[in-house]
């Protein structure tokens, strides 16, 4: 064999060695595109039979893999779970547990921390699982209280006060906050005449403002038998009647480090909304001498905007001053009243 013939023969054998090597890599690419398609479709069909509905015996569409965690709630809408000293308490009775699949229960109960034979505020942390595995922690606030004035008692007078009020659990949110504040406020009543009337000072004789988130039921049974209170009497009683109604509602105490004012105040947050779409607005009963935007001093349902420019009657700042912390995003647009 010549040279050019060796050569022409070690081209040709040279170009289906390169075919034959594309091939393989079209091949090879092919076959991980492929692969790579059929793991997104399973991944997306997985996520999509992962819900609360369909014929699934775990809960979930098409028998999917359940990834929904059980919802812990306390008992009749309560903020907390409110205790008489000295009392016993069913911890696992005092929740609810809701889940997808039906087989969600409580599977751990932390109250080391609760003492019951002393009046204050503890923490109680509850542990949630479904036979799916999932689980979720809740904990809730113990409000340990005085035989004398316990939550109880305190939900007795504000149902006959509501009833008396005609203030229903049939109203919508907004139109019962709205007749609580014109109750507990008084907007169209002078200060001798008002449901409650202002005095600079609370009703619960040297009251530890440390423990305020507990004192308050105290502070609501004796404002709603003297008729006469300061900021923290009105906004006891609001939190009284919002709790009777099952309004979510979050108190705040003015952070005075941030502030030029002298003293402390108390007010309120409530949710209009749903748990799942939540509506947060800010509240303050207390018959306020100075104004908010609109030109008065109705501090039912504002905005933080509207909040945070409301001018005291001495014009200092930092009247509602607080920083945040813990507290829920409020909504934006304005109520009507």
């Amino acid at each position: 064999m010549s040279y050019k013939q060796d050569l022409r023969a070690f081209y040709e054998d040279n170009a289906k060695r390169k075919k034959t090597v594309f091939f393989a890599i079209k091949i090879t690419v092919a076959v991980l595109a492929a692969c790579l398609l059929l793991t997104t479709v399973m991944f997306i069909v997985d996520l999509s039979s992962d819900g609360s509905s369909g014929a699934g015996n775990d809960g979930s569409a098409g028998g999917g893999k359940d990834r929904t965690a059980p919802v812990i709630t306390v008992n009749e809408g309560a903020d907390a779970i409110y205790v008489l000293v000295g009392e016993t308490v069913s911890w696992r009775n005092a929740v609810s547990v809701s889940d997808n699949s039906g087989t969600g229960k409580i599977t751990a109960v932390d109250n080391s921390g609760v003492d019951l034979d002393k009046a204050g505020t503890y923490y109680v942390t509850y542990t949630a699982s479904d036979s799916a595995g999932n689980t979720s922690t809740l904990t809730v606030k113990v409000v340990v209280t005085k035989a004398q004035y316990s939550y109880a008692t305190l939900m007795s007078l504000v149902e006959k006060k509501a009833d008396t009020l005609g203030i229903t659990k049939s109203m919508t949110k907004t139109e019962q906050i709205l007749a609580v504040y014109k109750y507990v406020n008084s907007p169209d009543k002078s200060a001798s005449t008002a449901n409650i009337k202002f005095v600079d000072e609370s009703n619960i004789p040297a009251i530890d403002r440390a423990n305020w988130q507990n004192d308050w039921i105290e502070e609501a049974i004796r404002t709603l038998n003297s008729g006469e209170g300061d900021c923290y009497s009105y906004y006891s009683v609001s939190k009284a009647f919002f709790e009777y109604l099952g309004i979510e509602n979050k108190g705040i105490r003015r952070n005075d480090s941030q502030s030029e004012m002298s003293g402390t105040h108390f007010w309120s947050m409530v949710n209009i909304g749903t748990s799942d779409k939540p509506m947060w607005y800010f509240y303050d009963g207390t018959r306020l001498a100075g104004a908010f935007p609109d030109g008065t001093n109705n501090g039912c349902l504002r905005t933080l905007a509207e909040l945070q420019a409301y001018v005291p009657s001495n014009g200092q700042s930092g009247f509602y001053a607080f920083d945040g912390t813990g507290y829920p995003k409020t909504a934006t647009d304005k109520i009507s009243r």
